[in-house]
């Protein structure tokens, strides 16, 4: 410390004084030579200064000539004050005498103010503004301005309890480092004292400082990922720097060094003060222990680091990796689920929560990814991305580190298919036995055409597999389906695209046939007379008692009942005059078909009318005989032998009468009569 103090006369009452101590940290920190160095400061508990402008040229002490420089003239006054000033690179209130600091070191300045008198006039302690100053290598020619304005606001107890030494400021520091070069010159420091009150200006020289680079020997730290690696396993080593740092040197390397081996390679230092080495495990099992080597430059020496990071290279533990679905087959509209697992094959209790997931196609087309969970990926694939039909799938597990060996998983064949719907037809409902029957089957989808053959099953027995025609229907044709009912379902048995479907139809009622021929005794006959027809219905295991109806002329006449020969007669003498058409109809039962034979014709014919009696009556006349007349085609009763009959009477009134002899229909007399009327005129 170098004082600059006032100095009264020799008569003077002894000094005794009051002191002012400013502590300001002056921090170390990197940059270009060339830089101008500019240096701001706070007081403590404020938000930083403006940068100061230079200091006053009356205060601008240079180098060691300057050192003894009186700042202010002496008054030889009570007033006067004197300046200390102090300096260390390890606390405030530090040394008086010149010292050394490391790159990145605060600078701690504290300046003394104190009264030349004690005590102090009016007992009041200096009170004012405190000002420093630095010059140095690198700094501007005559020096900068560290602080300025730096109020003294209160006291400050040093030991001993001297109260002298009130008011001073501490705790200043600078809003941000900037650089002090390591250089083999010195810096220099000065304070001033710009008074408030009665108190005279003052100021100080302070101890000279030298920079040089900072020590980083055991400032390294070094980690290694991951702890534990399979061979050739992606890793990363990483030196950081712990030590204090006025800021990052550019270009600084670290190569880092395998203990017992060679380099593993080197890294730059980037501005988080953190070098990274990525390189691949080796291929050794076992422990891979590593240093860090830092390289140095011109604020930081070469140095090393603190402690080893060790890697161990293990062996991979097999994996097995199982892949599976929620549906399969699944409808098109369906949603699926597909589940990964992957667990270790030699030690089932091992969990695995890290490593990755790929379900792809064998085609190589992405279907899902994911990390897993408790050894578990679960994946719903959007609809539409398994197409229709088949889709073989494969499950990839990757490992995040060396503890466990990637798998894969077998063969996952997704089936998506469509709903089928199957229809079955028959040509014939019932028919007889040894009757060509066929069933056709049609097979239908959305959004496409099954394919694949259809199976007809014939009350209960399959038949062989049916492939589709060119119609794209399949069709069975069968003439040996035996008396009786019979069921049948067609089944499409599906393909990769379209499920499975089935149709069932209660089939042909097939029956013995039956054949039926009507005779007649006879084909003419005279109106009234018995005619008799018998129907003859030809057909195996002919049950007798079953009823025959015969029709006459398209209206019903009667019916006859089978006997055990299979024929039924009727016979009727209602027969009306004129040609009549006869046809025998049999209705079958349960196990023979129904017939109707060819219609037969009969004619009937009118009876011939007998002749009359002897005329009555003047004049000669003959009478023709008379016969009876049909009513359209019906009976008329017969006159008996010489009976004397009727023909009618004319418009005129004139009746005829016939005689009929033998029965024989033939008139031998006829007799006209006239009315009464006629005679009445006469």
């Amino acid at each position: 410390m170098r004082a600059f103090r006032h100095t009264k006369s020799a008569h003077r009452k002894p000094s005794r004084h009051w002191a002012v101590w400013i502590a300001t940290p002056l921090v170390v920190a990197a940059a270009a030579a060339a830089a101008v160095l500019t240096i701001g400061v706070k007081q403590a508990g404020s938000t930083p200064a403006a940068q100061p402008p230079a200091h006053p040229a009356a205060v601008q002490p240079q180098g060691a000539a300057a050192r003894g420089t009186i700042v202010q003239p002496l008054s030889d006054s009570d007033n006067d004050t004197h300046g200390a000033l102090y300096g260390s690179a390890t606390s405030p209130f530090g040394f008086n005498s010149d010292f050394t600091a490391q790159y990145g070191d605060p600078i701690y300045v504290t300046m003394r103010i104190s009264c030349s008198t004690h005590p102090c006039p009016n007992s009041t302690p200096p009170q004012g503004k405190a000002h420093l100053y630095l010059s140095g290598p690198g700094v501007p020619t005559p020096g900068i301005t560290i602080a300025q304005d730096v109020p003294l606001d209160g006291p400050c107890m040093f030991a001993g309890g001297d109260d002298r030494f009130s008011s001073c400021t501490s705790g200043i520091a600078f809003s941000s480092r900037r650089d002090l070069q390591p250089s083999a010159d010195k810096y220099h420091l000065y304070s001033s004292y710009q008074p408030n009150g009665p108190y005279n200006a003052s100021g100080a020289q302070g101890p000279d400082f030298t920079v040089v680079p900072r020590d980083t020997h055991g400032a390294w730290r070094i980690s290694v990922t991951p702890l534990s690696a399979a061979p050739g396993e992606a890793s990363h080593l990483v030196a950081e720097y712990t030590g204090i740092r006025g800021g990052t040197p550019p270009g600084s390397t670290v190569e880092f060094k395998e203990v017992g081996g060679g380099s593993a390679g080197t890294a730059t230092v980037q501005a988080d003060g953190k070098a990274t080495l990525d390189f691949n495990a080796p291929a050794n099992l076992g422990d891979h222990t590593y240093t860090a080597d830092y390289s140095g430059d011109t604020n930081y020496t070469a140095g090393n680091s603190s402690n080893q990071a060790t890697q161990t290279v293990v062996a991979p533990k097999a994996t097995s990796t199982t892949l599976t679905s929620s549906a399969n087959p699944a409808d098109v509209d369906q949603d699926i689920t597909l589940t990964a697992k992957v667990a270790a094959t030699d030690d089932p209790s091992a969990r695995i929560d890290v490593g990755q997931i790929e379900v792809k196609t064998t085609a190589g087309v992405m279907v899902g990814r994911g990390t897993l969970t408790n050894g578990t990926l679960t994946l719903n694939p959007i609809r539409g991305d398994l197409a229709l039909g088949k889709t073989d799938l494969i499950a990839h597990y990757t490992p995040k580190d060396g503890s466990f060996a990637e798998s894969q998983s077998t063969v996952l064949t997704q089936v998506i298919n469509a709903a089928s719907t199957t229809t079955l037809t028959v040509d014939h409902a019932s028919a007889q036995a040894g009757q060509p029957v066929t069933f056709t089957a049609t097979v239908a989808a959305t959004g496409g055409t099954p394919t694949g053959p259809v199976t007809f099953t014939v009350d209960g027995t399959p038949g062989d597999p049916v492939a589709a025609g060119p119609d794209g229907t399949y069709a069975l044709t069968t003439s040996s389906l035996a008396v009786g009912t019979h069921t049948v379902v067609a089944s499409y048995a599906g393909d990769d695209k379209y499920r499975a479907s089935t149709a069932s139809v209660t089939a042909s009622t097939v029956v013995i046939p039956a054949t039926i021929t009507l005779h007649v005794d006879r084909a003419t006959a005279q109106v009234g007379t018995q005619v008799t027809l018998t129907a003859a219905v030809d057909a195996e295991q002919l049950a007798p008692n079953q009823k025959v109806t015969f029709t006459v002329d398209g209206h019903s006449g009667g019916t006859g009942t089978l006997n055990g020969k299979g024929e039924a007669t009727w016979s009727t003498a209602s027969l009306k005059v004129g040609p009549h058409h006869v046809v025998a109809s049999y209705p079958g039962d349960a196990d023979h078909a129904a017939a109707t034979s060819d219609a037969v014709s009969v004619r009937i014919d009118a009876a011939p009318v007998n002749g009359g009696g002897p005329g009555s009556g003047s004049g000669s006349g003959s009478g023709s005989g008379g016969g009876a007349t049909p009513d359209n085609g019906g009976a008329t009763p017969q006159p008996k032998p010489g009976s004397l009959a009727s023909t009618g009477s004319n418009a005129s009134g004139m009746t005829t009468l016939a005689l009929v002899l033998l029965g024989s229909g033939l008139a031998l007399t006829s007799l006209s009569l006239l009315g009464r009327k006629r005679r009445a005129r006469r």
